[in-house]
């Protein structure tokens, strides 16, 4: 993703969930600094919904909650990466 989307803060996991609620869909931007997922990644990468944030990065929390929203920073970037699938068939980059 660019620095337009990966700086708009509008998107959230709703609007993920909406385009694919049951297909596992993460978004990394290009300068590894935000990633946006929905709450099939939630599921198929075992994380719960209030997910603690990881040592150097942060989950952002719907407000008023610690509900996860499908936005991540920094290292929690790097978090979820690490739990994608080795096997090329299940998940395509592009």
């Amino acid at each position: 993703m660019g620095t337009n989307v990966g700086t708009d803060t509008s998107i959230a996991r709703n609007v993920l969930d909406q385009l694919a609620p049951d297909h596992p869909l993460i978004i990394e931007a290009f300068w590894g600094h935000v990633t946006y997922f929905n709450i099939a990644i939630i599921k198929a990468f075992n994380l719960a919904k209030n997910e603690p944030n990881v040592k150097g990065g942060i989950f952002k929390r719907y407000p008023g909650t610690q509900i996860i929203n499908g936005r991540a920073h920094e290292y929690a970037c790097n978090f979820l990466s690490s739990k994608k699938p080795t096997n090329e068939g299940l998940f395509v980059e592009g």
